[in-house]
């Protein structure tokens, strides 16, 4: 929110970074029908089991990563 002006209809956000772990995340809604929600983590070996084992690499994005073509 800015003065009168609001962009709450069309577009909200929060994040929030754990500092032990080196976990970030970010939620983001646009307009009303696309939410999008990220995870990131500084190092890939910090990943362990509790956290799963179906994380992105940076280096990955580019080569078609499985989770792209995986349709729920």
């Amino acid at each position: 929110m800015q003065g009168k002006w609001n962009s709450a209809e069309t577009f909200e956000y929060r994040f929030d970074l754990n500092e032990k772990d080196g976990l970030f995340g970010c939620l983001a809604r646009l307009r009303t029908g696309l939410f999008v929600a990220g995870f990131t983590i500084p190092d890939s070996e910090l990943i362990t089991e509790e956290l799963g084992n179906d994380w992105i690499k940076p280096n990955e994005l580019l080569a078609n990563p499985k989770h792209f073509s995986k349709k729920n």
